[in-house]
């Protein structure tokens, strides 16, 4: 900590608007430095963007540009508003969608620009209403298989991102007993790193292992969805449904 320096903001050589932090004395060898920050603020109310639908808009449409409204976020809006998210845009390799990926699997939800209310918790929590559905004509050339390859029955979520140290402060595990029994302990990591409160990640995690600590059965249809938004349960004719 030290007292010694000045803030002001000002411009960089390509004409942005940045923070610069002037010390009285340089940095000794070895020595680094490391800033807290407040966070973005919403630009009418002043409040800080930390609900998971605010941050992702705000990303998409105030710094990359796309004409999307805050409207198009209500149904993920409602389901998250109880959740917070906090993070550095920072890391120029990324592209757009391997951004809002990380954000949003940080989160446990999955998510389309062509999905009414864009994105949504997936699996969706008990006391979540279910996606939209849409009935369709008989399905064709169907067929079903268990899979048992995605299976794992140990999740540690790896949560609170410390930017300056690059890596993550805390991490939270939880097993699936019976599982266990059954296939063994087979492990797997969950990266959070917009994730910051304990009981959010202890959340995300159990409803995560219980969808994947149980076999999967994968079925392939031919049916025509030119229609059917991405996000919808398609039930067909015959009773299948799927997630679009």
């Amino acid at each position: 900590p030290t007292a010694a320096h000045k803030f002001r903001n000002g411009l960089d050589t390509a004409g942005r608007a940045v923070a610069f932090l002037e010390l009285a004395e340089p940095l000794a060898d070895g020595e680094r430095l490391t800033a807290s920050l407040r966070g973005k603020p919403h630009a009418v109310s002043g409040a800080l963007l930390i609900r998971p639908a605010e941050v992702v808009h705000d990303f998409l449409a105030n710094v990359c540009g796309f004409a999307l409204n805050l409207s198009n976020f209500d149904d993920l809006r409602a389901q998250t508003a109880h959740l917070e998210i906090h993070g550095l845009v920072a890391d120029a390799g990324l592209t757009i969608r391997a951004q809002v990926d990380e954000m949003m699997r940080s989160i446990g939800a999955v998510w389309s620009t062509a999905m009414p209310g864009f994105g949504r918790l997936w699996p969706w929590p008990d006391d979540a209403n279910e996606p939209s559905r849409a009935t369709v004509g008989k399905t064709a050339s169907l067929s079903a298989v268990a899979d048992h390859g995605a299976i794992y029955t140990v999740l540690r979520v790896l949560y609170d991102y410390d930017h300056a140290a690059a890596r993550h402060r805390r991490a939270l595990q939880v097993e699936a007993p019976e599982a266990i029994k059954l296939y063994g302990r087979i492990e797997r990591e969950l990266d959070a790193r917009w994730l910051r409160s304990p009981r959010e990640a202890q959340a995300l995690a159990t409803r995560d292992l219980a969808d994947n600590a149980r076999p999967r059965w994968r079925m392939t249809a031919e049916q025509d969805l030119a229609d059917v938004p991405p996000g919808t349960l398609v039930v067909d004719t015959q009773g299948f449904t799927q997630l679009c």
